[in-house]
């Protein structure tokens, strides 16, 4: 994929991330559940298992419906690798809510359907304590 190819997906898969996290910063977890595939499989610090479904992954999001609130967040130094339908996106995520800042590394893979559309088919969430030094770094 050349650079140009690369930027430009890039940009669509933040596209496509930033109205699911804009979503669910106001508590409604519809727009990762959309985005997700049938055979979404799903990791963060909090879940003892992967989780491995569409179904699985509902279940977890329904149970937070209206209770996350983000101020504001970002995706820092995000990248994408991409091989024909499948692409590769990660990045250090860092959020806002009521004065407290989080930083998550994320990695998302994505599948591109027949129609063109992309989808995740993975995604693994981890607390950054690199991240949160850097935040109370920042914030001095």
């Amino acid at each position: 994929m050349d650079d140009l190819a690369n930027k430009a997906l890039l940009t669509e898969l933040l596209a496509l991330e930033s109205r699911a996290m804009d979503q669910w910063g106001a508590g409604d977890p519809a727009g990762f559940l959309e985005l997700s595939d049938d055979d979404v499989s799903y990791f963060d610090p909090w879940q003892q298992h992967r989780l491995n479904s569409h179904e699985e992954l509902t279940e977890l999001y329904e149970g937070l419906r209206g209770q996350v609130h983000l101020d504001s967040f970002e995706f820092r130094n995000p990248a994408v690798v991409a091989v024909s339908d499948l692409a590769v996106l990660s990045f250090v995520f860092t959020s806002t809510s009521a004065g407290t800042t989080q930083s998550w590394n994320a990695t998302e893979v994505f599948r591109r359907n027949d129609e063109g559309q992309w989808h995740l088919v993975h995604t693994h969430w981890s607390i950054t304590e690199a991240g949160q030094k850097l935040d109370k770094l920042a914030s001095s």
